[in-house]
């Protein structure tokens, strides 16, 4: 389906949005979006991505507030593995924030720490000795230097399948900054450096295009500086994405920008102007 130039600049911002899941209706799609900082960014637009059943994805960058999704996500599957129905007791909040931490964000490795807990006394000692354990061993690895890649695929486990959620699958990859060390050459395809990035490239890229057929939300999230939009560009550019996905489109938010102008350069991504 086209779509006018002149139809896109005489409609609002719903007809926009309507246009845009249309011209994606059945396509196996790649979106990037760079830079977004902010939920309702997210929700002014979610509803032009229309989920194909087909592994179409959607790519994003600086999402703090996705990062919060997968850290508030996990944490109910935290409780609802142990503590079924019930929550978890006041007293072992605390702990249980920081065994999430040490767990890496990752779903798999919540349950199986989660699953553990649930055969053991419920007690603070119990707790902080598996608290400690986790803090040790994400201790050796930092002073390794080994890079810290955080990868979490919600939909992975049947253990979450009775948790009520309407959110779409997320998953997280968060860079450790003790590896980024960058330079920009210029041009629209930057010489992007891959040392200390492969094994973060290489998982993300095998799990962008191997896994579920539900579209998923994936997030590069961390600092300011550390390589997300050098990661994400990488991706966008390697063989292996363009000849999986069709269209691809990516689209940078600037600090000030209106729904109207993050909808046109979508429309102008996805029908053959790649990024914008």
């Amino acid at each position: 389906m086209m779509i006018p130039s002149c139809c896109c600049l005489t409609s609002s911002d719903e007809q926009l949005c309507r246009y845009l899941s249309k011209l994606l209706e059945g396509k196996r799609y790649l979106v990037v979006i760079d830079n977004l900082i902010c939920a309702i960014t997210w929700s002014q637009i979610k509803s032009s991505f229309p989920d194909n059943k087909n592994g179409s994805r959607l790519l994003f960058t600086n999402s703090s507030f996705i990062e919060n999704t997968i850290v508030n996500f996990n944490g109910k599957m935290f409780d609802h593995v142990i503590f079924g129905e019930g929550s978890c007791p006041q007293e072992l909040e605390i702990v249980k924030l920081d065994i999430l931490y040490y767990s890496g964000g990752s779903p798999q490795a919540v349950i199986m720490v989660a699953k553990y807990l649930s055969t053991i006394d419920q007690t603070m000692d119990n707790w902080l000795k598996v608290h400690r354990c986790l803090k040790d061993n994400v201790d050796t690895v930092l002073k390794d230097r080994i890079p810290s890649i955080i990868l979490a695929l919600l939909e992975a486990s049947e253990d979450i399948d009775t948790i009520d959620t309407e959110e779409t699958p997320l998953y997280s990859v968060k860079i450790d900054p003790t590896i980024s060390s960058h330079h920009k050459t210029g041009g629209e395809k930057e010489n992007i450096p891959s040392v200390g990035f492969e094994e973060c490239f290489e998982r993300l890229l095998s799990d962008l295009v191997q896994s579920s057929p539900q579209i998923q939300i994936l997030a590069i999230v961390g600092m300011a500086g550390i390589g997300k939009t050098t990661l994400a560009k990488r991706i966008f550019y390697s063989p292996c994405v363009s000849n999986h996905f069709h269209p691809r489109a990516w689209v940078k938010i600037s600090q000030v920008y209106c729904r109207r102008d993050l909808l046109l350069k979508l429309l102008l991504g996805v029908r053959g102007k790649g990024r914008c």
